[in-house]
């Protein structure tokens, strides 16, 4: 039997609207202050239980985690399979081959999804999927054994 571990999957923190951003790679929307201010108290609250910080290429979730990695002392390491519009069982199967406490930064539609399924196996309890909340996953023997929801710090 292997040792449990905890695996953090965030949403993005608050980035600027969607439908107001005059960028032409919605991919590049960055992080508002607002936004800029939660990665920095995620970071804070994560820092000394991650060894390892991942995320989608979206620049609104790499700015979420940046202050993570910077605090930890490692690289952001970036997988397309968190993007938005993936498959929810990616980023399951992702947690679920991890050996070590990590970050995983994603998106809304993503995250949603993999709450609500690992809610409906009795593994998640309840909670949101709001901008800068966090999931820990607890992982154990190659499965997902809990789940609680962090609301996104108030800032």
């Amino acid at each position: 039997m292997s040792i449990a571990h905890t695996v953090y999957v965030l949403r993005h923190a608050r980035a600027g609207s969607r439908s107001r951003w005059d960028g032409t790679d919605d991919r590049m929307r960055p992080l508002t202050p607002r936004g800029q201010r939660q990665a920095l108290e995620i970071a804070a609250l994560l820092a000394p239980h991650v060894r390892e910080v991942h995320s989608s290429p979206y620049l609104r979730c790499v700015e979420t985690v940046a202050p993570l990695a910077t605090l930890v002392g490692t690289d952001v390491v970036i997988d397309e399979r968190l993007a938005e519009g993936n498959d929810w069982l990616e980023v399951l199967r992702r947690i679920e081959a991890s050996t070590a406490t990590m970050a995983i930064c994603t998106h809304g539609d993503v995250l949603g999804d993999l709450a609500f399924r690992l809610n409906e196996r009795g593994i998640a309890g309840p909670g949101s999927i709001e901008k800068g909340c966090v999931w820990s996953f607890t992982v154990a023997d190659g499965a997902v054994i809990d789940g609680r929801h962090h609301p996104a710090p108030e800032v």
